[in-house]
């Protein structure tokens, strides 16, 4: 009798210990469906974010393009000025130089708006295009720094601006350059 207790006791430790596991299971399947769901709309709002992010910093360009348009060419190419050099046009933009470029060539750098414009062969370069040229003497030092940049505005080929610098940012021209300027070769 003792024996068939023991078993009958052992059996029925088991059977709880064997349910306490399929318990275990299905909150371990329960809590992983959970994780899943979690995980998923999480990277939704990164999406829904990052999607906001560029929205935002379109309209912020635009409103920057559109306020740029209202200054005098001396105050619009001072600040062009100021972001060329704040942007480090040297150490961040991509260089540029045609085919069949010689060593009389001016240096031209792209920012990123018109280096992928170039890179995707899109004409006329896109609103907030720049692309600076430096000029050197025969001494092979920089005698004067050329820049535009694509205003946009109400003209669907842009509003192109052109200022030339001398070394030290002093400007020597200032002007609206024309309706369209096409992607360098």
């Amino acid at each position: 009798m003792k024996a068939s207790s023991f078993l009958l006791i052992l059996l029925m430790v088991i059977s709880a210990g064997l349910a306490a596991c399929s318990q275990s299971g299905e909150k371990k399947e329960d809590a992983a469906a959970e994780s899943t769901s979690a995980v998923k709309e999480a990277e939704e709002k990164v999406e829904e974010a990052e999607s906001d992010v560029v929205k935002k910093t379109e309209e912020l360009h635009q409103e920057q393009l559109s306020e740029l348009e209202k200054k005098s060419p001396e105050e619009v190419a001072k600040e062009l000025w100021n972001l060329i050099n704040t942007e480090e046009y040297k150490v961040n933009w991509k260089q540029h130089k045609p085919e069949g470029a010689t060593a009389e060539t001016p240096v031209t750098y792209l920012n990123p708006t018109a280096e992928e414009a170039l890179r995707n062969r899109v004409t006329p370069l896109p609103p907030g295009s720049i692309i600076v040229e430096e000029d050197y003497n025969e001494s092979q030092e920089i005698e004067t720094i050329n820049a535009v940049i694509n205003l946009g505005g109400e003209k669907p080929e842009g509003g192109w601006f052109y200022a030339q610098y001398s070394p030290d940012g002093k400007i020597l021209k200032s002007e609206e350059k024309g309706a369209s300027i096409n992607a360098p070769e």
